[in-house]
């Protein structure tokens, strides 16, 4: 059953003070496993069976509520239309998944997706679901791009290629390195693929124990960005004999565009997100 409620302010700051080592005894990565519970499966029901077309992630609002973010263009088609039968992935604690639709959170009303007009960052209200096994980020662990460098470490998290379970959905995790800084993007140093659109990008600070304290240096998680695409590369087969080329083939360069968090907010904060939240009150 899909109910629509505020959250406890204790869920939704349990990110930023639920240490990772109260899960095991004994690490082998700094990296917070709880940023998981926040990536969602995007897909699309077809003739009967559900397909992955990418990722999106859960964040929390000023007023308590729930938001699932992706790319814009994970939820539109090539007129820039909202695709239809959309559906998305949420785990559950018992080790079990279940697909929502669109057509149930309209039910539930949680409206539709609203969609940035200036970057590839779409938005929509979500539900509740009973024994859901998710955790939305708070607003205040994401970083401004104003604080993002060149070398900033990162990591990408999504289901590349539509790699997911259908009985619990877990994201895969890959590194990444900020590798350019633009005014509207990031390129970073690190592949991603058909799927890994709309997913988090977070940083990974590389100084987290022990007594090295940079006086202006950013020690905690946060979440940098959203992915856009990878960036291409063509090289062409030339025939031996004709000398002209023959055949054109399309590589992953291994470059990804990321939307900065700003954009994110930018859009949360719209007039009509803004209105939405406060009616959902």
């Amino acid at each position: 059953m899909l109910t629509f409620k505020q959250l406890p302010a204790c869920f939704m700051l349990i990110l930023l003070f639920f240490p990772p080592f109260v899960f095991a005894k004994e690490q082998t990565t700094f990296f917070n496993q709880l940023w998981l519970k926040s990536v969602v499966s995007i897909e699309q029901q077809i003739s009967g069976s559900s397909k992955p077309i990418g990722t999106g992630f859960l964040i929390s609002t000023k007023n308590n509520h729930i938001l699932l973010v992706t790319a814009k263009h994970v939820v539109v088609d090539e007129t820039n239309k909202l695709r239809s039968d959309l559906a998305y992935r949420i785990n559950l604690t018992g080790g079990e998944s279940v697909l929502l639709s669109d057509d149930e959170l309209m039910e539930a009303g949680v409206g539709n997706w609203f969609l940035s007009n200036t970057s590839d960052v779409a938005v929509r209200f979500m539900a509740i679901v009973k024994d859901a096994d998710v955790l939305p980020i708070p607003q205040d662990m994401f970083l401004r791009k104003e604080h993002i460098q060149s070398a900033t470490p990162a990591l990408i998290l999504g289901f590349p290629m539509g790699l997911r379970s259908e009985k619990y959905a877990t994201p895969f995790v890959r590194q990444a390195v900020v590798a350019l800084t633009h005014p509207d993007y990031f390129m970073i140093d690190g592949f991603t693929f058909p799927g890994n659109s709309g997913g988090p990008v977070v940083y990974m600070p590389t100084h987290q124990i022990g007594g090295i304290k940079l006086s202006n240096y950013i020690d905690k998680q946060m979440l940098i960005g959203i992915v856009s695409s990878y960036i291409p590369y063509q090289d062409t087969a030339v025939s031996l004999q004709t000398k002209r080329p023959r055949i054109t083939f399309e590589e992953n360069s291994g470059l990804t565009i990321v939307m900065p968090a700003d954009e994110i907010l930018n859009l949360v904060a719209r007039n009509d997100v803004k209105t939405y939240d406060e009616m959902l009150k």
